[in-house]
């Protein structure tokens, strides 16, 4: 029970920002709008900003360690748990007001406040435990302490979730406030180990009570004092920290564990990121509640491993649990690699094995090999300097994982997922036919252009003419000409069939395939992602994705064809759409949009300023565009304020029908890219 009360705001807090990342970054969105930062963060300082919250707990948890050897040489063990538990009780009532009145900047304070107190008390339980339990329970009592850390971090993962408290930031974080109190309560009556009396304070009588208390009243006292006083040599010997530090690496008997039990947590590290990202990592094949479901899936196969593992890890010697598990855990990465980059490549249904991937990891973590690697260097050293190398340990592998964790969701968005370098590299040398599969980078060139869009029928222009235009600009920008171009995509709605083929025709007869993509509103962005994917496949170098669109005036009602005898392509939505918030009077494109607007803000919180914003947003910048149908600026009041076309949607934020055309030329760079003022897709 101590282990879960003192390692509930470490383990909880650790996790709940996995499954409820998505609440988080729409109250950061949230908080940046109304301090006046116009459409909120851009993603990259969210990634940024998200990162930096999540990993202030390494820098935190490295401060805790190093005041480790401090606090409890001089305040003793369940003083140092004591203070430790009393910084988590009151952060955590921090986190939970920050929310409330929306300060990002004080929740992550707390949380800062909360990991230096989890680096005190995880460095601390395990002394704790060692100085108070036989010595052939030892390796158990550690193991145990370990797997209630383990049983917290599935509380956070399952709060986090979206069907609990996900969606309700003030109560989850308000969660870690009951055990912080019970904590406090459950340590006090405690006595402080017998070895810190004995040994630090030289008080015999304290060390016999304290033996009664934690050992029992019919221990022979006599015999577990002589036990302890064989680890008494040198006692009077003093270090400085950083001269204990010298001394240690200076002296095989003290730098081998030390050096084990590094090597022992580097195994590890990769536990934080995984704990912290593997819900937004897995929404990159699965939606978000399967992702979240797999994600706690993995915290609890590696909380019920540490079942047996208490078994285990009594049963077995350190040295080969920890070859064969780590074995294991660096076999679950690489496995992670391989159904990543099939998933990519063949379809979602791959994913499934990065999800069995992440449960083999939080097996052979919680089996043994994330309990042993903490436990193992207090085994490997004499009391004396047993917390000195404790906390060096902690602080070297703490630095490192900082370093990681911090730069693997930048680095994700950046490069695409983490493991694409050294893992993925390391992969493709074990398996040299895997490079085959390796994506191709794609790169957009400043090839672009675009004609002015006008109203409809003002110009006099026909589709082929604006198609032109817009290429011929294109080219010029990009410094190629037509023959260059190896494939091409025509976006459009209002048209017939290869109206594609049509329009660049007038650009020349060169044999390139072109594809028409009739997709709505997405159609110039399907059209560019085809050509994404064409550069990909290694069958093309150069490609062109081109759009137009030719319309009449009025509602887009009014382009509709007379099709009365076959199914419309949204009825299924239209129905569904009258079945949730009825039909209006109103162009029935207004009422789709307009209504998954309001979907939207009953699902996410989203209100009726922030699409306003996007309206003032878009017209803001409309002056700066002179091929801009409207160049007009609107106030935000204007957007707010203008007339009704459906519910709470005005007409500034509608869009116009217009004639026009647009193209972008892409192209692949081969890997390793040369230097290019381009920007990766």
């Amino acid at each position: 029970m101590l282990g879960i009360c003192i390692n509930f705001p470490e383990g909880y807090s650790n996790t709940y920002p996995n499954t409820s990342y998505l609440s988080f970054k729409l109250f950061l969105n949230e908080t940046a709008i109304e301090r006046g930062y116009e459409g909120g963060l851009s993603e990259e300082s969210y990634t940024w900003i998200w990162s930096a919250i999540l990993n202030v707990w390494h820098l935190g948890f490295l401060f805790g360690n190093l005041l480790i050897p401090v606090i409890t040489e001089k305040f003793g063990r369940k003083n140092a748990l004591l203070y430790a538990c009393s910084t988590s009780l009151c952060s955590s009532i921090l986190s939970c007001i920050s929310i409330i009145f929306e300060i990002p900047e004080l929740y992550f304070v707390a949380r800062g406040a909360i990991s230096v107190a989890g680096g005190i008390t995880f460095g601390t339980l395990i002394l704790f435990l060692q100085e108070t339990t036989p010595t052939h329970l030892r390796g158990v009592s550690s193991f145990l302490a370990e797997v209630t850390f383990l049983l917290c971090t599935v509380v956070g993962m399952g709060a986090g979730m979206d069907r609990f408290f996900g969606k309700n930031l003030v109560v989850l974080t308000a969660i870690a406030i009951l055990p912080g109190f019970i904590c406090l309560f459950a340590i006090l009556p405690l006595h402080e180990t017998p070895k810190y009396l004995l040994l630090v304070k030289n008080n015999l009588e304290a060390a016999k009570a304290s033996i009664g208390f934690y050992y029992g009243l019919n221990t022979d006292k006599a015999e577990v004092l002589n036990e302890i006083a064989k680890e008494a040599l040198d006692q009077d010997e003093k270090f400085s920290f950083f001269g204990g530090v010298k001394f240690v690496l200076s002296e095989a008997y003290l730098r081998t564990p030390y050096l084990i039990g590094v090597a022992s947590l580097q195994l590890v590290m990769g536990l934080f990121p995984m704990i912290y990202l593997s819900t937004e990592f897995l929404e990159e094949m699965f939606d978000s509640e399967t992702a979240q479901l797999a994600s706690f899936g993995f915290i609890l196969c590696q909380f019920l491993s540490g079942i047996p593992g208490t078994y285990v890890v009594s049963r077995f010697g350190r040295r080969p649990l920890l070859l064969l598990l780590g074995v294991l855990n660096m076999f679950s990465f690489v496995l992670y690699v391989f159904f990543d980059k099939m998933s990519f490549h063949y379809g979602h249904i791959w994913g499934n094995g990065c999800i069995v991937a992440l449960c083999i990891f939080g097996i052979s973590y919680g089996l043994g090999l994330g309990p042993i690697s903490c436990f193992i260097t207090s085994e490997l050293v004499v009391q004396k300097y047993r917390s000195l190398v404790q906390s060096m340990m902690f602080v070297s592998n703490t630095f490192v994982s900082l370093i990681v964790s911090y730069l693997t969701l930048p680095a994700y968005n950046h490069f695409g997922w983490y493991k694409e370098g050294i893992s993925v590299e390391l992969l493709h040398i074990l398996v040299p036919r895997f490079t085959q599969w390796r994506r191709q980078e794609v790169y957009v060139t400043s090839g672009v252009g675009m004609t002015k869009f006008t109203k409809p029928g003002s110009t006099g222009l026909d589709y082929p003419d604006m198609v032109k235009e817009a290429v011929n600009e294109a080219l010029a920008d990009a410094k190629l000409e037509y023959k260059d171009i190896q494939q091409a995509t025509v976006g459009y709605l209002y048209g017939g069939t290869c109206n594609g083929q049509r329009a660049l025709y007038e650009l020349g007869f060169t044999g390139i395939p072109i594809f028409n993509v009739n997709n709505a509103c997405a159609s110039g962005s399907s059209g560019v992602f085809l050509c994404k994917q064409i550069l990909e496949s290694g069958n093309a170098d150069v490609v062109l994705a081109c759009g137009f669109e030719k319309m009449a005036s009025g509602s887009l009602e009014n382009m509709g064809g007379k099709l009365d005898d076959r199914a419309l392509p949204v009825d299924h939505h239209i129905q569904l759409m009258a079945d949730t918030y009825g039909l209006f009077p109103a162009p029935i494109t207004a009422q789709m949009f307009g209504n998954a607007g309001k979907e939207h803000m009953e699902k996410y919180g989203t209100k009726r300023e922030h699409f306003a914003k996007i309206a003032y947003k878009n017209h803001l910048h409309s002056v700066n565009n002179p091929k801009s149908q409207f160049t007009k600026e609107f106030s935000f009041d204007q957007v707010m304020n203008a007339r009704k076309i459906y519910d709470f949607m005005g007409l500034l934020e509608c869009s116009p029908t217009s004639d026009g055309s647009a193209a972008a030329i892409s192209l692949l760079r081969p890997l390793p890219p040369s230097p290019s003022p381009s920007a990766p897709w």
